[in-house]
């Protein structure tokens, strides 16, 4: 189970209003890896190749259409940094990493671990709290990867893990190659319970290998080379995301307008094995579109209860088509009192199926019913 708490919101006096559209900086014009906790967005930014300079600038996006970008950075005037992962750790300070390829490329990958400077976000980071170097992985994976992105998180043991994704095909997506995941757990001889505070000894700190996970992206140009992020749910649950290399364009009668599509990776639920909930915004519903919990789902979150409602199945996609009438199988998680209902027609009409709460999980493996719209109720 992993365990996110919410971030610090910046003081209004600590982030200025900043308009995207003006560029961010003349010199490192380069964004790589982004990384999003809560409301603040990190972004490391790269020059030309041969600088071996970046740096990393934070914005507070509540309000994403003005990003307000906060008035300190973090300076790298000697490595590059293509990477960042950001999370708040149980102590209140916040924790960013920064992965990079050191300029004699002979170790691989090497990491930068930074801390903040106090809980209040808006105070900055302090100096390099410590470094992790290519070389130094135990555990069942064999080698640490070029990755495309990176992520914190840690478990309500404290353990700290890390989640690096990559393409293994450099060609990517002209010659697509394999998508995978790959999960580490940072471990510290010196600290326990992620209580970091100030610099470490770099060999006190060791990446353990723990697991590859291989994903399958179904669409044309989209692959973990291209950019990938995760969400924890309320529950604990992780999902990731996987986009396209390329913004879509798409003709309106009035502009022509740029979209990104995602893919989509969520951890189901087993049969009868979860506890069983009372509130809401714990509750789930997954509809699949093949027997046995199969193929593309499309998941309803209880947190979004009063914003589920779909009036037309066939104006949403999911691997290239649209679901209407193409509900096979379904599996939810409902409290005692809430009922969610599947209609035969689009706008809620025909026929309906209810998905009565139990507190359990409930299931069906396979259903023989068109489903063209469904709403609370």
């Amino acid at each position: 189970v992993i365990k996110v708490n919410d971030t610090n919101k910046p003081k209004p006096n600590s982030a200025s209003q900043f308009n995207f559209d003006h560029g961010i900086d003349s010199e490192m014009w380069h964004a790589g890896s982004i990384s999003l906790y809560g409301d603040i967005l990190a972004t490391p930014l790269e020059g030309k190749e041969e600088l071996h300079r970046s740096k990393v600038i934070f914005h507070c996006v509540s309000n994403a259409e003005r990003p307000a970008l906060f008035d300190f950075i973090v300076d790298r005037p000697t490595q590059n940094g293509g990477a960042v992962a950001l999370t708040k750790l149980p102590n209140g300070r916040s924790l960013l990493a920064v992965l990079y390829s050191p300029k004699e490329d002979k170790e691989g990958q090497f990491i930068d671990f930074y801390i903040s400077n106090s809980k209040d976000f808006a105070g900055g980071f302090d100096a390099k709290l410590f470094q992790w170097k290519g070389k130094k992985l135990t555990g069942k994976l064999e080698k640490f990867e070029n990755y495309q992105g990176i992520e914190l998180l840690y478990d309500s043991n404290e353990r700290l893990y890390l989640v690096g994704t990559f393409n293994d095909s450099k060609t990517a997506p002209v010659f697509n190659g394999n998508d995978f995941a790959d999960l580490f757990e940072i471990k510290f001889a010196s600290v326990k319970k992620l209580d970091l505070k100030g610099p470490l000894n770099d060999g006190s700190v060791i990446l353990d290998g723990v697991i590859r996970k291989q994903f399958h992206c179904d669409m044309d140009d989209s692959n973990m080379s291209a950019g990938t992020g995760i969400h924890i749910l309320p529950n604990g649950s992780p999902i990731l995301y996987c986009c396209n290399h390329f913004v879509k364009n798409r003709m309106r009668r009035d502009s022509q307008i740029g979209y990104l599509r995602f893919d989509e990776y969520g951890v189901q639920a087993g049969s009868g094995n979860a506890k069983v909930i009372k509130k809401i915004a714990e509750g789930w519903i997954d509809l699949f579109d093949h027997t046995d919990f199969r193929g593309a789902r499309i998941a309803i979150l209880g947190k979004d209860w009063n914003n589920s409602k779909i009036e037309n199945y066939k104006k949403i996609y999911a691997r290239k088509r649209d679901f209407g009438d193409r509900i096979s199988s379904l599996r939810f998680q409902l409290p005692v009192g809430y009922t969610y209902r599947l209609y035969q027609h689009h706008k809620y009409g025909g026929k309906s199926i209810p998905l009565e709460g139990t507190g359990r999980v409930e299931e069906a493996r396979g259903i023989r019913f068109d489903v063209s719209s469904s709403k609370p109720g």
